[in-house]
């Protein structure tokens, strides 16, 4: 179930209590890989770390702390969570973070499903090859904004 529409079934503070377990859970996995939350909108987060190996190993552990967290959850209060991740050049001044890498991360996130950590070709290649983890290709994604599909 998606979070507008839990929100609609549970209420406002039934939501807000799913979201504060999730922030909760990011805040555990963030120091794994030295990331950053930059900002929350909505039902989703802005992170930042300082390498695509060290996001991918706070990533997972995000989705180990989730899928803990979700065993002793009802079926309908569960954390479902789409995670995207790309590697590029932005522009950052101390706090706010914007640029184009910020903007596909976004596309590449809405691809995902519930449980997938989606990344892009460039992200994946940027991580060092004796520590990728194993991923499975999808073909090239045409997004929203974007003139080239993006692998």
């Amino acid at each position: 179930m998606g979070s507008t529409s839990y929100f609609n079934r549970w209420g406002d503070e039934a939501g807000q209590a799913v979201m504060q377990r999730l922030m909760i859970l990011v805040a555990k996995a963030l120091p794994v890989g030295g990331g950053r939350l930059v900002e929350t909108t909505g039902d989703g987060a802005f992170l930042v770390w300082p390498t695509v190996q060290t996001a991918v190993q706070s990533l997972i552990a995000l989705r180990t702390e989730i899928d803990q967290d979700n065993q002793d959850i009802p079926g309908d209060h569960r954390l479902a969570v789409r995670i995207g991740l790309h590697f590029g050049s932005v522009l950052a001044d101390g706090n706010l973070v914007t640029g184009e890498a910020v903007n596909l991360c976004a596309r590449v996130t809405a691809l995902a499903d519930d449980g997938q950590i989606v990344l892009t070709r460039a992200a994946y290649i940027e991580m060092p090859a004796q520590g990728r983890v194993p991923a499975r290709s999808l073909p090239p994604q045409v997004l929203k904004g974007l003139p080239v599909p993006i692998e």
